[in-house]
């Protein structure tokens, strides 16, 4: 079950009135969208954006009234308001963060604690963590590495990944776990 973060302080802040209409910039599990539904009722909508196809697939099941759900991501957010000619707004919303689901339940690989493939990605797969293990120079591993993850040893730990690549791929969570 979703259970949205800061939901009273959201909406409270937000304050959404009848037939306003509103924008949730990162749909999730719908539980701000749903809420702001309630207050924005006979004649406000939401234009819902999720970025991840599995969540959006889950939201556009529930045929939520009021809502109109796209599969994309908030940074095309005036692309989308165009293509769906959304007017008059009165808020927009930006959870952001991960959402416990993708850690949990996702066999997206954001868990090291499950054997999953190493994809941790939202959206599409361009850029996977599997294509970015299995092909980025030690350079640049280390540099994410130490950056990104603030990882004290990513000097060691990205030539360890280049060792192993050499011998196998590296495509699971628990292979590069063994590898650190």
């Amino acid at each position: 079950m979703h259970i949205p973060v800061l939901l009273n302080e959201t909406i409270k802040y937000l304050d959404p009135r009848p037939n306003e209409n509103f924008i949730d910039c990162t749909l999730n599990g719908g539980g701000h969208t749903k809420e702001i539904l309630k207050r924005i009722r006979p004649g406000g909508k939401v234009l819902g954006i999720e970025l991840d196809k599995d969540i959006y697939k889950n939201i556009k099941r529930q045929k939520i009234g009021g809502l109109t759900a796209v599969n994309d991501s908030y940074i095309n957010l005036k692309r989308i308001i165009e293509q769906n000619d959304f007017k008059d707004i009165a808020g927009i919303l930006f959870d952001l963060g991960m959402s416990s689901w993708h850690i949990d339940e996702s066999g997206k690989g954001f868990s090291f604690k499950m054997n999953e493939p190493l994809l941790m990605s939202y959206g599409e797969q361009e850029r996977s963590a599997e294509k970015i293990i299995n092909n980025y120079s030690e350079e640049d591993l280390e540099r994410i590495l130490r950056v990104c993850g603030e990882e004290r040893f990513s000097r060691r730990v990205a030539k360890k990944i280049i060792e192993e690549r050499r011998v196998r791929p590296i495509k699971t969570t628990l292979q590069l776990v063994e590898i650190i």
